[in-house]
């Protein structure tokens, strides 16, 4: 596993929007994945709270809680 800096990410999403990766998709697929380990370690039914602020990590915050909504979460 890397953790990586928040310049390196900034450039990490410069080059995926070059390559043709919207922000959305990628907003899609990280929201998707942290769901998806929420779900790992939380039954359906659990409440979970999702706190969003502004900017993509608001984005990615609402798209875990839509995606956990559809789960079957409270």
């Amino acid at each position: 596993m890397y953790i990586l800096k928040a310049s390196q990410i900034r450039l990490a999403e410069q080059h995926a929007d070059a390559s043709g990766y919207s922000f959305i998709s990628l907003m899609e697929n990280a929201g998707t994945a942290c769901a998806g380990c929420i779900a790992a370690d939380w039954r359906p039914g659990s409440k979970i709270t999702s706190v969003c602020g502004q900017g993509k990590n608001g984005g990615d915050g609402l798209v875990i809680a839509r995606v956990l909504k559809g789960m079957g979460y409270d």
